[in-house]
């Protein structure tokens, strides 16, 4: 079994995907269960792309696994994604759930208890779809919430959205 704090520090592994440095060697650390959830069929290999970029990051600190069986495809909708990601929190044979796709991403970043860590990797704009933000120690936005971590696209989602209404002004309201 994983400690708790071992797990933080492959959260803060994962969540760091960006920099990905040198090739992965022989893991030698504890192994992390990495159950995955889709909101639904993917035409590109995101999935896979995050899974080398976590690989070469946490390794040799960590063994990270991504066990088939805990890989999961939801149907695009609301519930589908709530039934696949609330499997994955409450299994025992995985230790930390990433969301794959907005509709995942912004139902785990508001779940109110995570029993496990979290890494919701699609988050469109905190602000706009009511998921917690806090400012950090160190002045940067951060959750605040135990277990979740996100990642945001720069960028502000409501204005872009006000300004595609002003262009395609014949459509219904958002």
């Amino acid at each position: 079994m994983i400690t708790k704090t071992a797990l933080a520090r492959v959260v803060l592994l994962v969540t760091g995907f960006a920099c990905i440095g040198a090739p992965p060697s022989q893991a030698q650390g504890p192994t992390v269960r990495v159950g995955l959830v889709l909101d639904g069929p993917s035409p590109d290999a995101t999935s896979e792309l995050f899974q080398e970029a976590i690989v070469s990051i946490a390794q040799p600190e960590f063994e990270i696994q991504f066990p088939a069986d805990k890989q999961r495809l939801a149907d695009l909708s609301l519930a589908g994604v709530q039934r696949e990601v609330d499997g994955l929190l409450a299994d025992p044979d995985v230790d930390l759930v990433m969301t794959l796709g907005p509709i995942a991403s912004a139902y785990a970043s508001r779940r109110t208890d995570l029993p496990k860590p979290v890494i919701a990797a699609f988050v469109l704009d905190p602000d706009v779809q009511g998921i917690p933000v806090t400012n950090g120690q160190d002045g940067a936005r951060v959750s605040g919430v135990t277990n979740l971590s996100y990642i945001t696209f720069p960028g502000d989602f409501a204005r872009d959205v006000r300004r595609f209404r002003e262009l395609a002004p014949v459509l219904a309201p958002i």
